[in-house]
């Protein structure tokens, strides 16, 4: 009865062989008109149609010959069109369901050849019931294999595709004076709207399987895809796009990151084109800095460090410089003493209590009621056209015995005049500095 069985069915498989050329273009038409992932390019439609014919052929030669499904290998063809399937980032979903449509349409046939044929109704539904017992076996046998090959050609395609992404985004950050539009062409990624940077990483290198979760992680904040790059084994670089200044929601994201064991989350400011794609990127980097330092054990999401171009962590430029200021109680007034004539130590100390405009006019005024040197000789020196520092001016009005060089006179009253101003000189070193500079007009 077996063997009787396995003879029917065999010679329904004989005829059905006769008709693929007929059979096969109907199978791909169907799958492109169900499937959208089956809609390719000519190239890739004709890899679909030999994987298709391979596939049907093997069916074809089980039933008839006999053949275990210990023997049965995926076809060459299916086995590259797999891997094509995997490298257009197609889901395997469609792929397999491909072949359980297949195997319906198969059982079809079967189906239609058998009512073709006078033969009773019990044999009839044996034979229809070992085909499909041999063609759900040859699905699933194939199945597990195209299973591999797809996995391990995206695992492999990512890689080489994330190496080269990765290689071209580190060139876009490192080289400055590049255009947007350079940029564009660089990734292939539009660059001209707003961007949000993220530094996504795990602590340990066996949770790194976390962070596939952060793309999904992202678009379910910011409605937007993500770029992502792996920058190393446990860190993955984040960029999303949006046509406008964006403003992201950050506690929904940071609630979901408590599922995910270690992955941490450090987010950059918006900035704009290739200019802000850069900053953000540099801001999220930051942040991950400072969440390293010093951050709680239980905080998983670091919004951004700080505004543009600064980070929150370190303290403004300006204030280091200028240093800890001591303000004045409210409702009092700076005191100025004013020094009795001659008094230097006096002038000096009623100067550091004045506001710098009112000082500086006190010294004019003060410089105003000195007298001046008198004479061909001071008027000359001070004048001296080689003359280039204020304190060497200085230093020539100083009083000196005889023929001085330079600054000397032999007018008694011009150096009398030139003691009485250089002990006034004495005070402070910007009164001889604003000396200088009149003496030297």
């Amino acid at each position: 009865m077996a063997d009787r069985i396995a003879t029917l069915a065999g010679e329904v498989a004989r005829r059905i062989a006769a008709q693929l050329p007929d059979l096969t273009p109907a199978m791909t038409a169907m799958f492109i008109n169900i499937i959208p992932e089956f809609r390719h390019d000519q190239a890739v439609q004709r890899l679909m149609v030999a994987s298709t014919s391979s596939s049907l052929s093997a069916v074809v030669d089980m039933v008839m010959l006999g053949i275990s499904l210990e023997d049965i290998s995926v076809p060459p063809a299916a086995a590259e069109y797999a891997r094509r399937f995997a490298q257009h980032d197609l889901s395997l979903e469609a792929l397999l369901r491909a072949y359980r449509l297949g195997e319906h349409t198969f059982l079809q046939w079967v189906i239609q050849d058998l009512s073709q044929r006078a033969m009773p109704a019990d044999d009839a539904l044996a034979v229809t019931s070992r085909i499909a017992l041999l063609v759900n076996g040859y699905i699933d046998r194939v199945i597990e294999g195209l299973t591999d090959i797809y996995q391990t050609e995206r695992q492999r395609w990512e890689e080489r595709s994330d190496a080269t992404r990765t290689a071209q985004v580190r060139a876009v950050l490192a080289t400055d004076g590049l255009t947007t539009s350079m940029a564009e062409q660089m990734l292939g990624l539009a660059l001209r709207g707003w961007h949000i940077a993220a530094v996504a990483w795990v602590s340990a290198s066996d949770e790194a399987v976390h962070l596939h979760a952060v793309g999904r992680l992202l678009a379910e904040a910011s409605g937007r895809t993500p770029v992502l790059v792996h920058a190393d084994a446990s860190t993955i670089w984040a960029w999303m796009s949006f046509p406008d200044r964006p403003s992201l929601n950050v506690d929904p994201l940071a609630a979901r990151l408590a599922e995910y064991g270690s992955l941490r989350i450090a987010l950059g400011e918006p900035g704009a084109e290739v200019a802000g794609f850069r900053t953000s990127h540099e801001e999220a980097l930051r942040a991950r800095q400072v969440a390293e330092i010093g951050a709680q054990g239980a905080q998983r999401l670091y919004p951004r460090a700080g505004g543009p171009g600064r980070p929150a962590h370190r303290p403004s430029r300006r204030r280091a410089r200028l240093g800890p200021t001591n303000p004045r109680p409210a409702g009092t007034r700076r005191s100025v003493s004013r020094p009795a004539p001659g008094d230097s130590a006096g002038v000096a100390g009623g100067e550091r209590q004045l506001p710098r405009s009112r000082r500086a006019d006190a010294r004019a005024q003060e410089h105003r009621s000195l007298p001046r040197p008198q004479g061909r000789g001071a008027s000359g020196a001070a004048c001296h056209g080689r003359t280039t520092r204020h304190r060497s001016c200085v230093a020539r009005l100083r009083p000196t015995r005889g023929n001085d060089r330079g600054c000397g006179t032999s007018d008694h009253s011009t150096t009398a005049s030139s003691n009485k101003l250089g002990a006034q000189l004495t005070g402070t070193r910007a009164r001889r500095r604003l000396l200088a500079t009149r003496a030297c007009r």
